[in-house]
């Protein structure tokens, strides 16, 4: 920045001071005054030359940064954001829960219906030991 603002400072000093005449300086004559003027006009040309090509290349880096920040930041739109993320975990962490409670609840059904069935059959069973123990009797009355 500090080198811009230097160039710069050549510049206006060329354009502003530059088109007055001054006689050549002691000892030099008057064509030789002309080729260093021509000399310094060229440098000058060339500095402002390479000044406008560096200005453009850092117009056109800082369009790009620009158009980087614009896409950051679309994407930063679109991006969830911590507390819609916490709000969903928690969502997700009760439905969790509820589905261990059913789980547990159809294995306790599970259960249940096993002891359903083992008493059933232990009804079942107590009642042919009592038809067979009548059978038995009934078949020691009959001699």
């Amino acid at each position: 920045m500090v080198v811009v603002k230097i160039v710069l400072g050549m510049l206006i000093f060329a354009l502003v001071l530059w088109p007055l005449e001054f006689p050549p300086p002691g000892g030099i004559s008057q064509e030789e005054y002309l080729t260093y003027k021509q000399y310094v006009e060229a440098k000058f040309n060339a500095i402002d030359k390479s000044t406008t090509v560096a200005l453009g290349n850092l117009e056109k880096r800082l369009e790009g940064i620009n158009e980087f920040r614009g896409q950051l930041k679309d994407q930063q739109g679109t991006l969830i954001t911590r507390i819609e993320v916490d709000g969903q975990l928690a969502a997700i962490r009760e439905n969790i829960r509820n589905l261990e409670l059913s789980k547990a609840e159809l294995e306790g059904k599970a259960t249940q219906t096993s002891v359903f069935i083992t008493q059933l059959l232990a009804v079942i069973g107590i009642m042919l030991g009592i038809m067979s123990w009548y059978r038995t009797r009934a078949n020691e009355k009959k001699p």
